[in-house]
């Protein structure tokens, strides 16, 4: 792959919009101490993948964004692309696919509240994607093909054991060695979680017997309400039959009562209409009474009277 591109705008001291070309061949980029030379390297490691802000000259990773100056504001993000031509056909990931673009578009963005945003060919992607872009390639944000101040005296100095790691990297394994640890790492993560599933399976068969049990005294319990429900439904229904039986004889009984009231009543009518009459005849005989007593008092009077006359006729004789 080769660098075609650098665009970028607001990192460090590039507030606007910047496009660095580079052509065939050498390209250098001269400029007087404090211009920003070594803004652009930092800017090539960092949307390589770079994650230490001290390797990026900084104390935290928000010094990327540009901070501002006596005439502008500091900026509220920091973008960075990096344009590769793909000429040999290496094979990426992008999003869920995989596959050989002629040319591969980096982009990393960074806000003030510490989001960040990585894309390939302005799909969103992760930045282990962007890493593995890199990878067997001889660059990255860790390869020793950028060289920066201070790099040679320490590839000099270098302990056997970071030789070899260069050589490595050089001889384009480093890929395989991290995809060997990601797979060991993986495999590490398959047998703990084996474990835990073989934990989980135990304590799922141990629940598993509690719930039988319990399964088997439930199925036991919903057995007894249903016949409890059953004889409930029967001794329900001898009741409703008992009780409507009751009820046809007491409309029954209720029916003949009434007709018996019925001819009581009319039983008590005719003798009161007798008793009624009877009093009528009553009150005539004690008036025809009353009368004859009435003449046979008159009469006893005039009796009295004429017998009381008479005496005195015979005493003047």
């Amino acid at each position: 792959m080769k660098l075609k591109r650098l665009i970028i705008q607001g990192f460090k001291s590039f507030k606007d919009r910047t496009i660095i070309q580079f052509e065939e061949g050498i390209t250098g980029i001269v400029g007087p101490n404090g211009c920003g030379k070594s803004n652009i390297v930092d800017a090539l490691f960092w949307v390589m993948g770079e994650q230490s802000a001290k390797h990026l000259r900084g104390a935290s990773m928000k010094d990327v964004i540009f901070a501002g100056s006596s005439k502008y504001n500091p900026g509220a993000w920091a973008e960075v692309s990096l344009i590769l031509g793909n000429e040999a056909g290496k094979h990426i990931h992008i999003g869920q696919k995989v596959c050989n673009p002629t040319e591969i578009q980096l982009t990393r963005k960074l806000y003030r509240n510490g989001e960040s945003e990585y894309k390939i060919n302005n799909t969103q992607s992760r930045l282990r994607d962007i890493q593995e872009v890199f990878m067997d390639t001889g660059a990255g944000s860790k390869s020793y093909s950028i060289i920066a101040q201070g790099e040679i005296n320490r590839l000099v100095q270098a302990k056997p054991e970071e030789r070899r790691t260069i050589i490595e990297e050089v001889a384009g394994i480093t890929k395989f060695k991290a995809r060997k640890k990601e797979s060991l790492r993986k495999i590490d993560q398959t047998h703990s979680n084996i474990a835990r599933l073989n934990d989980l399976k135990n304590e799922i068969e141990k629940n598993l017997r509690s719930l039988k049990s319990q399964a088997e005294r439930a199925e036991k319990a919903k057995s007894l309400k249903e016949k409890i429900k059953k004889n409930d439904l029967v001794t329900n229904s001898h009741k409703v039959y008992d009780l409507l039986t009751k009820l046809k004889q007491g409309k029954g009984s209720v029916s003949q009562k009434k007709l018996d009231l019925a001819e009581r009543i009319e039983e008590r009518e005719s003798i009161e209409l007798a008793l009624e009459e009877e009093k009528i005849v009553k009150d005539e005989g004690i008036q025809k009474i009353e009368s004859l007593q009435d003449d046979f008092n008159r009469d006893s009077k005039e009796l009295a009277s004429d017998e009381s006359k008479l005496q005195g006729f015979y005493k003047i004789r």
